[in-house]
């Protein structure tokens, strides 16, 4: 089911492609920067992971919402919206209890959801050019 989603969806696609790498860039400057890097490198990985399921998640609840009325799609967002904002809740205090890994680097992995969005049309203009025209596999 997530895999036919992600197969279908090239916005999705070039979303999760923009969280990648976003991840892989500051996971370079964690690596060169930064003293505790396993540390810092698990905040980021395990904010990072959690972005690439709030993106899924989030075009899952899309896909339902507009097959709805205009009232059910309103209030199937807003549910959604909530089950992702506790999603990273749990996680940050997870992380902050077992002190496994940073909670600001978790943040920054977090932040990748944005950073995903900011980079998509960039992304959609490098793979036109690449595989030529909207086809993406």
């Amino acid at each position: 089911m997530i895999f036919d989603l992600i197969k279908k969806n090239k916005t999705l696609k070039e979303l999760l492609i923009g969280i990648g790498v976003f991840m892989i860039l500051v996971e370079i400057l964690l690596l060169i920067f930064t003293k505790d890097r396993v540390y810092n490198s698990i905040g980021l990985i395990v904010g990072g992971v959690t972005s690439f399921i709030c993106a899924i998640h989030m075009a899952w609840g899309i896909d339902i919402a507009v097959m709805l009325d205009e009232k059910s799609s309103i209030a199937i967002t807003r549910k959604y919206t909530v089950i992702r904002y506790l999603i990273m809740c749990m996680v940050l205090v997870a992380i902050g209890v077992t002190d496994i890994g940073s909670p600001v680097t978790l943040i920054i992995g977090f932040m990748a959801l944005k950073m995903g969005a900011y980079l998509n049309p960039i992304i959609h203009r490098i793979i036109i050019k690449i595989f030529g025209g909207d086809n993406i596999q």
